[in-house]
C-alpha cells in the first residue's frame, strides 16, 4: 500500500482540464513508480503539477485515475477528518483499491499512456534568484491557482517560489517533492497557445 497526503490529491486534481480534453490522459492524474519514487502528475496543458513521494518498495506501475474516481476517492476523504492519508493499492484487474482508516473503495483506471515527464524536468536546476518579474505574461487565474496550491500543500497562504523555466514557462517550488509549471500566454498568434506536454 501506498500512502498519498489528500492533500496532494486535492492539489493535483485543480490543475486538471475543467471539461473534457480531447487529449485522453490530460482527463486524470498520473501516478508512474519506478520503484524508487512515485510521481503523481496533472496538468490542462498550460499549467501543470508534479509530486514525488519516496518509496520504500521496488513496485513498478504506471496509471491514470481519471477525475470521477479521484473525486470519489476525495468525497470519502472529507468523511474521515482524522484520516491525513489515502491508501492506494493496485489491483490486478485495473482497477484501484483507496483505504482510509478501516474502509475502502474501488475505483477504475483511465486506459490512456501520460507522457513521462519527469526527464524534462530532472534537468532544471533552481537558479541562485526567484523570479519575480513578468508576471503579466502569464494567465493569472493560473497564477492564483499557485497561490491555491500553496495554500492546500503548505497552509501557507503567500510563501512560494517562481523561478524562470524558459522563455515561456514558470517554475514553481512549493516543497521539497512538490513543483508545477505555469505556460506564458504571450504567443503571436491565438492558434499557438503553448502547451506544457
Amino acid at each position: 500500500m501506498i500512502l498519498i497526503r489528500k492533500e496532494v490529491l486535492q492539489a493535483a486534481l485543480s490543475f486538471m482540464p475543467k471539461k473534457t480534453d480531447i487529449r485522453a490522459y490530460l482527463n486524470g492524474i498520473s501516478f508512474r513508480s519506478d520503484g524508487i519514487s512515485l510521481k503523481i502528475t496533472a496538468s490542462n496543458g498550460h499549467v501543470g503539477f508534479m509530486h514525488r513521494i519516496s518509496l520504500d518498495t521496488n513496485e513498478t506501475f504506471n496509471f491514470i485515475l481519471p477525475k470521477e474516481s479521484i473525486n470519489i476517492i476525495l468525497s470519502l476523504a472529507k468523511t474521515y477528518k482524522k484520516c491525513s492519508n489515502v491508501g492506494i493499492d493496485i489491483n490486478d484487474d485495473n482497477t484501484i483499491k483507496a483505504s482510509f482508516l478501516d474502509n475502502s473503495v474501488i475505483v477504475n483506471i483511465l486506459d490512456a499512456n501520460y507522457p513521462d515527464l519527469s526527464k524534462q524536468l530532472a534537468e532544471f536546476k533552481i537558479p541562485k534568484t526567484v523570479y519575480a518579474n513578468r508576471t503579466h505574461d502569464y494567465n493569472p487565474e493560473y497564477l492564483q491557482l499557485i497561490q491555491k496550491t500553496n495554500t492546500t500543500l503548505t497552509g501557507d497562504k503567500f510563501y512560494h517560489r517562481m523561478y524562470q523555466y524558459t522563455d515561456q514557462s514558470l517554475l514553481a517550488t512549493f516543497d521539497n517533492n512538490t513543483i508545477a509549471i505555469v505556460m506564458s500566454w504571450k504567443v503571436e498568434q491565438p492558434s499557438e497557445l503553448p502547451h506544457w506536454i
